[in-house]
C-alpha cells in the first residue's frame, strides 16, 4: 500500500499545475506553490522512510530511531498528507477564478516609498532600543537567539517579536514599491538580498528568514520586471531547496550531505516525524486536552487581555514530551498533519485541506483583479512566501500572522495613498517579455 501511495501522491499537485489557466499572467499561483510545499513536507519524507525500511540510508532523527513506528503508522501519516493535498487541490481548483487576468498596477509615489523607509528604520531601531535597554546579550548561535529572550518580561518579549516580524513586512513593502516605481532598481535589491543570505550562511542566522527574502525578491522580479521561463524558476526552486536542506544539516552538525540524507533528515523529515510521534503518543495519552480549534484565533489577542494561557502548539509539543530538549533551547515545528492527529486523524486532514483550499481561493480572488495596487502585490507575495507555514505550523496560522505582521503596514500604506491626487497605472512587467503592453494612463483618485 505504501508503494501505491508513493506513486499517486504527486497527482493532485500535477492536476493543479496542468489545470491552471491564464498562463500568460506573470503572477505565480499560490495554490500551485502551496501544493508543492505539501509534497516537500509529506512526499519526500515518506520516500526517505520507505528507502530506510528497504535498507537504504538512515533516519537521523532520534525520535524515529527509538519510536518503534509501525508500517501502518507510517502509511497513515503519509495518507493524511495525501488527503490534505487532495482536498486542497480539488476545492482550490473549483473555486479559483482564473478568468480574471491582472494587467496593470498603480505606480507608487515617492512619498509612499519614503514613508516605508521611515517605517523600516523605526521598527529596526525599536528592536535595537528594547534589546539595549533590557540588556539582551548578543546571541552566539541560532538557538541562543531564542533562549536569551526567555527570561525577559512578557511585554518586552512581545515588543521584540513584533518589531522583528514587522521588519520583514516593511522590507518586502519597500522592495515592491521601489521596483514598481522604477523596475531598474531591482538590481539594488539583489545586493540587499545577497547580504542577507551571506549573513545567514556566515553567522548561522535564520534559514527561513533568508529564504523568505530570496523568494520575495524572485517574485518581485517575475511580477514587476520580467517573466521567467518555467524551466528557469523550477531549476532555481530545486537549487534553493537543496541549499536549504544543506544549510540545515551543516547547522545541525550532520556531516553527511548526500542526496539521500536530504530525504531522511532536516526540516521536512522532522515535521513528518512529528505526526508519527503524536499518533503514537495519543494511543497512550488518549486525550491531550488541547484547545485545537481556537488557538489560531487566540494568537491575535495579547496574552495580557486573556484569562487563560495562550498555547503555542510547537512549544506545547516539545515541553510536554521532550522537556529536557525544550529547557536546552531546542524547538521543533508542529505541522498541520500533526494538528490533525491531535484531533480526528486522517479525515480531519482531508477536511483541513479542503477548508484551506476554499480560504486560499477566496483570498486570491479578492486580491487579483484587472488592476492592483502595490500593497495588494505586497500582500500577495507575503501570503505566497509564508504559505508553507500552513503545512509547517498550523493550518490557519496565516490568519494571526497577517493580523500582526501585515495589517499594521497595510493600514499605514492606506493612509499614505489616500491623499494622492492622481493615480498612474502601468503594465505589470516592464520588459519585453510581458504578454501585453498597455499605455501608462492617469486617472483621478477616488
Amino acid at each position: 500500500m505504501t508503494e501505491l501511495l508513493l506513486l499517486v501522491f504527486p497527482l493532485p499537485w500535477v492536476g493543479l499545475w496542468i489545470g491552471r489557466k491564464n498562463r500568460s499572467t506573470p503572477i505565480p499561483d499560490i495554490g500551485v506553490f502551496l501544493g508543492f510545499c505539501v509534497l516537500l513536507y509529506g512526499w519526500l519524507p515518506l520516500i526517505g522512510i520507505y528507502l530506510n525500511r528497504q535498507g537504504i540510508g538512515e533516519i537521523l532523527d532520534t525520535r524515529y530511531e527509538f519510536g518503534g513506528f509501525t508500517d501502518d503508522q507510517v502509511f497513515f501519516a503519509g495518507l493524511a498528507y495525501f488527503l490534505f493535498l487532495l482536498g486542497f487541490a480539488c476545492v482550490y481548483r473549483l473555486t479559483r477564478r482564473y478568468h480574471v487576468v491582472v494587467e496593470t498596477i498603480r505606480v507608487p509615489e515617492v512619498k509612499e516609498i519614503r514613508a516605508l523607509g521611515y517605517g523600516l528604520v523605526f521598527v529596526f531601531l525599536t528592536d535595537f532600543a528594547v534589546r539595549t535597554m533590557a540588556n539582551v546579550p548578543v546571541a552566539a548561535s541560532y538557538i541562543e537567539s531564542y533562549t536569551v529572550l526567555r527570561n525577559l518580561p512578557l511585554i518586552l518579549q512581545q515588543l521584540i517579536a513584533t518589531a522583528e516580524r514587522l521588519q520583514f513586512t516593511f522590507f518586502l513593502a519597500l522592495m515592491v514599491f521601489t521596483i514598481a516605481k522604477a523596475p531598474k532598481w531591482h538590481r539594488l535589491w539583489i545586493v540587499a538580498v545577497a547580504g542577507i543570505l551571506a549573513q545567514s550562511a556566515v553567522a548561522g542566522g535564520s534559514r527561513s528568514g533568508a529564504a523568505l527574502c530570496a523568494l520575495s525578491y524572485l517574485l518581485c522580479y517575475m511580477i514587476l520586471v520580467r517573466r521567467l521561463k518555467p524551466s528557469t524558476w523550477v531549476t532555481m526552486t530545486l537549487v534553493g531547496i537543496v541549499l536549504f536542506l544543506l544549510a540545515g544539516q551543516i547547522r545541525g552538525g550532520v556531516s553527511e550531505t548526500t542526496a539521500i540524507s536530504g530525504l531522511q533528515s532536516g526540516e521536512f523529515s522532522s515535521v513528518f516525524i512529528n505526526a508519527l510521534d503524536i499518533m503514537k503518543q495519543k494511543q497512550m495519552v488518549v486525550d491531550f486536552d488541547v484547545p485545537l480549534y481556537t488557538l489560531d484565533l487566540a494568537r491575535v489577542v495579547p496574552q495580557q487581555l486573556l484569562w487563560f494561557d495562550k498555547l503555542d502548539p510547537s512549544v506545547w509539543y516539545v515541553s510536554t514530551f521532550y522537556p529536557e530538549f525544550a529547557m536546552a533551547g531546542g524547538g521543533l515545528a508542529f505541522g498541520a498533519i500533526t494538528e490533525s492527529f491531535v484531533g480526528f486523524g486522517v479525515m480531519e486532514a482531508l477536511l483541513r485541506g479542503m477548508l484551506l483550499g476554499l480560504v486560499a481561493a477566496f483570498v486570491v480572488n479578492r486580491l487579483l483583479r484587472e488592476s492592483v495596487t502595490p500593497m495588494k502585490i505586497v500582500v500577495y507575495i507575503w501570503l505566497f512566501a509564508m504559505s508553507y507555514q500552513s503545512i509547517r505550523d498550523t493550518t490557519f496560522t496565516l490568519f494571526a500572522r497577517y493580523v500582526v505582521q501585515v495589517m499594521p503596514v497595510a493600514i499605514y500604506v492606506h493612509f499614505m495613498a489616500a491623499s494622492l491626487q492622481r493615480k498612474t497605472y502601468r503594465n505589470l512587467c516592464s520588459e519585453k517579455t510581458a504578454p501585453t503592453k498597455l499605455p501608462v494612463v492617469e486617472t483621478p483618485a477616488t
